[in-house]
């Protein structure tokens, strides 16, 4: 709840108009097997892959040219799966971010750091795999990113290919240790930029 309030209370006071909502898909790939940890079943699954899908706003900081600061808030659903048909394993959360962007307008580029929150992590399994269900404590992170910028440097609207760095480790009262789910993604962004 306190991230929605941090959200309308920067919409309020950014200038009208200012604000732009953004799309993101993301798919990801990186660390460490999630059958290690619960129980050895024969399925492979990383903590770190993903296929995700955000929503959220844009918001200027410093909306100067060419040099621009800018804050990309989020919150988005993250799942990947594993196994064969009727012994599936699902690896699925919930990611809110805030990252903080450094844009060029004039080069068409952005790079950015922030902090990401992953809750409502669960790992559901079914068939053989059942006993690897498990509740996964919310997590937090650290993220980098850079996007290219396709399209005007200066009109509204636009899209832009990224990759993205996080550092992230998972605990469960399931798990046998805390899981590395360190990972690089490759992101697709639509925006009224």
């Amino acid at each position: 709840m306190k991230f929605f309030g941090l959200i309308l209370s920067l919409y309020l006071t950014t200038p009208a108009g200012a604000v732009s909502p953004y799309f993101s898909l993301g798919f990801g790939s990186g660390g460490e097997q999630l059958n290690e940890v619960t129980g050895g079943q024969n399925y492979k699954i990383r903590a770190g892959s993903t296929s995700q899908m955000m929503l959220g706003a844009i918001l200027p900081i410093s909306p100067t040219v060419p040099h621009r600061f800018e804050l990309q808030l989020g919150l988005g659903y993250s799942i990947h799966s594993g196994g064969e048909k009727g012994s599936r394993v699902e690896w699925q959360r919930f990611p809110l971010e805030a990252i903080y962007y450094y844009r060029n307008t004039q080069e068409g580029f952005r790079f950015g750091w922030g902090g990401i929150y992953h809750f409502n992590n669960e790992i559901i399994a079914k068939g053989k795999h059942r006993s690897a269900s498990a509740h996964v404590d919310p997590a937090y992170g650290t993220v980098l990113a850079a996007d290219y910028l396709l399209g005007p440097p200066h009109k509204p609207s636009g899209y832009a290919l990224g990759f993205r760095y996080q550092w992230i480790k998972y605990n469960s009262p399931s798990f046998s240790r805390s899981v590395d789910g360190q990972a690089l993604l490759g992101t697709m962004t639509f925006s009224l930029f």
